[in-house]
């Protein structure tokens, strides 16, 4: 009981995650962005493909999924720039949906709807109840850290 309890704060801590770059861009900028979803699979699919395929650190892991949500992000970006109104919302969950169905569809890259299986966490998972401990508190780390940040956006001329 207490395990699935653990697990189902480390879902919502990575929704929480989520909810903060909702915040970030609908809340604080009046931008209607539904591909956040597609952005988060990207970072997760570059991350995975390196640590399992070409057993990269997870670290480094971490960094390429940043750099890949990124890029596509300014993909994205830069083709929405003389958008307006309810027409980014439009492009940005038809890429969220680009990127589900290419993910469900393309088995030799994803695995489809199962997912990339073995990818490499940063605790042993045979340490029981002390590795669903140690992943929430790596995802409420990286929740805080965000909120932090996006505090200290707010504070700064740009964020005004």
């Amino acid at each position: 009981m207490l395990t699935y309890i653990l697990f189902m704060l480390v879902v919502g801590s990575i929704y929480a995650l989520l909810a903060q770059s909702l915040m970030l861009s609908w809340g604080l900028a009046g931008l209607v962005n539904l591909g956040l979803a597609g952005f988060f699979a990207v970072g997760a699919y570059a991350s995975a493909m390196l640590t399992t395929w070409e057993q990269v650190p997870i670290l480094a892991g971490v960094f390429a999924a940043v750099l890949a949500g990124g890029f596509a992000g300014l993909l994205v970006c830069f083709s929405t720039l003389r958008l307006r109104e309810d027409y980014l919302a439009i492009v940005t969950l038809g890429f969220a949906e680009i990127v589900r169905i290419v993910a469900s569809n393309e088995v030799w890259l994803t695995g489809g709807t199962d997912g990339i299986s073995g990818v490499p966490v940063m605790i042993a998972r045979d340490m029981g109840i002390w590795f669903h401990l140690g992943i929430l508190l790596i995802t409420v780390a990286a929740v805080i850290l965000v909120y932090l940040l996006q505090r200290r956006l707010l504070a700064s001329p740009w964020g005004r």
